[in-house]
């Protein structure tokens, strides 16, 4: 018969320094750790709001468009001829014309066709149904001048908002002057306005130019 060896009871003196400066560093880390984790929560929100005030920024120009405001005449000749006011009929008035014959007359000095083309092209398609609406909603406006606000085209309203083309503008020194605006347009200063911009361009052609005489000699060489 042996005698059995008791295990020695280790005893954990939780009151003494050592103990207490372990559970002071092991607060200390939960403390960071969760300080850690609000922090990352909240770089993480403010990515999110920096990318979604982004999107908002280049959408919103899509919210609104640019309207052109017209002194208009309700000719009864295009819209009721009859005189009759029946709504069906001012309805398939052409308000269309109205419009483009307004622009046109406020802008005489386009007689070419082209010219016209492009006159006629800077209304959306639906410019007219403002004021078809209005005139439906209320026939006494027939034969009156009014006020309209038209839809201006997709390529005008991105011009406006600066989105299909970039917009460079430098102060001239000269006054311009434009001549023959029937075909193509000749704009002329009487400073130096061109000369850096003539100057890149000659640049640019003569960069251009050695670079294709430069591939017609290699060509050249290989036949």
């Amino acid at each position: 018969m042996t005698d059995a060896t008791l295990p020695t009871i280790r005893t954990i003196d939780v009151a003494s320094d050592a103990a207490q400066a372990r559970v002071r560093a092991r607060y200390r880390a939960e403390r960071r750790f969760k300080s850690y984790g609000l922090a990352a929560i909240c770089l993480t929100g403010l990515f999110l709001l920096v990318v979604l005030s982004d999107v908002v920024i280049k959408a919103w120009p899509a919210f609104t468009q640019y309207q052109l405001v017209l002194q208009v005449r309700v000719d009864p000749a295009e819209i009721d001829p009859q005189g009759t006011r029946d709504p069906a009929v001012i309805r398939a008035g052409d308000f269309r014309a109205l419009l483009r014959d307004h622009l046109r007359a406020r802008f005489s000095d386009v007689a070419d066709r082209a010219g016209r083309r492009l006159l006629d092209g800077l209304l959306s398609s639906g410019a007219d149904d403002r004021l078809r609406g209005m005139v439906v909603a209320n026939p006494a406006l027939i034969g009156q001048a009014v006020e309209v606000p038209a839809l201006l085209s997709d390529d005008v309203d991105l011009y406006f908002k600066g989105v299909g083309t970039d917009i460079t503008r430098v102060n001239g020194r000269g006054t311009a002057t434009a001549a023959d605006f029937s075909g193509e347009v000749e704009v002329r200063t009487s400073g130096d306005d061109f000369v850096a911009s003539l100057t890149a361009i000659k640049q640019n052609l003569f960069v251009r130019a050695r670079a294709d005489r430069a591939e017609a000699d290699r060509l050249q060489r290989q036949a």
